[in-house]
């Protein structure tokens, strides 16, 4: 791998701090790396340990190409950026790409559904030995979503499932997992995300600094509003009902995401009232109870009174109940497309999904849950700040030194 040259894009300082985990084992394969944003304080950082990093600046000149749609990109539906400042990230995303493209085999960036993530992936169609790997958290521990293609609906499973056929494994390895991951998800007390370091709030200060001198592309808003919602605590939602109440209770489960999970905007038509009351309407059919989670990071106080309403209105109940406990007892689930749906099909629930997802894969084709946990995800955790080892290196650039399937992993 002594040849090997990659380049990594980070668009914070969260994806400073998981990227900055695979230098050791660069440096003990040989691969040669460099880093590149358009963030000044990741900037800063980078450069405060003599590691290369490549300056993302603005260059309103360049053209883009007229086939790059970037009107579903997550600085727009999720971000809210103006189609100005679109037009100015994306051009400084492809003006970078020409000029530095051509000195790396590969690189590696975070969703695949942001602004450089798009127009990286249109560079590379027209480029032979050009590769790239999208990354993205799995929410299954120890596991890391990694793809050539991109990530949700630009992943490979989405558009061919039968691409799992390459990392098909024997049920007996997925269920020894599963029953691990049960009987330790039944212990947690806490979410993952509580073991990443706290944010770095004089980067930020920086990246602004940087957007505010108009060297580099925006590629979010910074607003009072949204600068309070970081030490806004979510407001408590309603509860009108306990397992322990209704042991006997026949009843279908709502799993409700927040309204600004970039899941529902860019992977989705349907938000969550009209998950609500999609599934309102086929309980009362089924002639089922319905049981309503809210997300408990939901901030939305108006969004939380109409969908609290809506729910009462209609009998349905209202929860903060364990959502495990819940899938254990509940007779089918219904999600846009939360991972909690995944959670439900390991657990073996009949999960009915609002969104696009490829979780709906693996209800229909059992064989391909297996192969998804137990192969085809890294044995990488995100929620970590263990360095990543040159086994775990090897089996991430496997991907596409070996063009995909399972041979990156024992």
């Amino acid at each position: 791998m002594n040849s090997l040259k990659i380049c990594i894009y980070l668009d914070s300082y969260e994806r400073y701090t998981f990227f900055s985990r695979f230098v050791a084992a660069f440096e003990e394969l040989g691969v040669e790396f460099a880093f590149c944003s358009n963030r000044l304080g990741v900037l800063k950082q980078l450069k405060a340990r003599k590691w290369t990093a490549l300056e993302i600046q603005r260059d309103d000149e360049f053209k883009i190409p007229l086939d790059l749609d970037l009107s579903n990109s997550l600085e727009a539906l999720a971000y809210g950026l103006s189609s100005d400042c679109i037009d100015q990230l994306s051009s400084a995303s492809y003006s970078f790409l020409e000029k530095y493209g051509k000195d790396f085999h590969c690189f590696f960036a975070w969703n695949g559904e942001n602004v450089f993530s798009q127009c990286l992936r249109h560079f590379s169609q027209s480029r032979q030995d050009f590769q790239t790997l999208f990354f993205e958290i799995s929410n299954l521990p120890g596991k890391l979503f990694v793809d050539p293609k991109g990530t949700n609906r630009s992943s490979s499973i989405f558009l061919d499932p039968s691409v799992l056929d390459d990392y098909l494994v024997d049920e007996k390895d997925f269920l020894k997992w599963s029953s691990n991951y049960i009987a330790e998800k039944k212990k947690q007390v806490s979410i993952p995300q509580v073991k990443i370091s706290k944010p770095n709030y004089l980067a930020y200060i920086y990246d602004y600094l940087g957007f505010a001198s108009g060297l580099y592309p925006k590629d979010t808003l910074l607003s009072i509003e949204k600068i309070l919602s970081v030490f806004q605590s979510a407001p408590a939602k309603k509860s009108n009902f306990k397992l322990a109440d209704n042991r006997d209770l026949k009843f279908y489960f709502l799993a409700l995401q927040t309204s600004q999970d970039t899941q529902i905007k860019i992977n989705s038509k349907v938000d969550n009232l009209q998950a609500l009351k999609r599934a309102v309407d086929t309980a009362n059919k089924d002639d089922q109870a319905l049981v309503v989670k809210l997300h408990p990071a939901e901030k939305d106080k108006n969004i939380i009174n109409d969908l609290e309403s809506y729910a009462l209105k209609h009998s349905a109940y209202l929860t903060t109940e364990n959502s495990l406990s819940l899938i254990e007892a509940a007779n089918k689930l219904f999600t846009i497309n939360s991972s909690v749906g995944l959670e439900a099909i390991i657990w073996g629930l009949d999960t009915s999904f609002y969104g696009d997802t490829f979780y709906r894969h693996f209800q229909a084709k059992p064989e391909y849950l297996w192969a998804y946990v137990c192969s085809y995800l890294q044995d990488i955790e995100y929620f970590s700040q263990s360095s990543i080892s040159s086994e775990q290196l090897k089996a991430v650039l496997s991907l596409v030194l070996l063009g995909g399937g399972a041979s990156g992993k024992d």
